[in-house]
């Protein structure tokens, strides 16, 4: 499950995309063991062509330089993925 969340990941950065919101809820786990991303409210093209929203959550442990009206980065998505899986915080 763990490569195939990476591969979505970024097989979304070569096509020139973002992701921003990178957490267990927004991964939906198949019967068949396959993974899909969803949530791509804030998605968008790569690097300084999308921002997070103005009201982003403060509740959430979020990667260095995420703030509200940042622009969203591709470390940021890889940020995301190391803390749900290297830090086991996935589900």
């Amino acid at each position: 499950m763990q490569s195939e969340i990476k591969w979505a990941l970024e097989l979304l950065h070569q096509g020139g995309y973002v992701l921003g919101n990178l957490q267990s809820p927004n991964i939906i786990v198949e019967k068949t063991g396959g993974v899909k991303l969803i949530d791509f409210d804030w998605a968008g093209a790569l690097e300084n062509e999308v921002e997070y929203p103005y009201l982003i959550s403060s509740n959430i442990l979020w990667p260095k330089g995420v703030e509200a009206l940042a622009p969203i980065k591709v470390e940021h998505d890889r940020a995301m993925f190391d803390k749900l899986f290297v830090h086991n915080k996935f589900l």
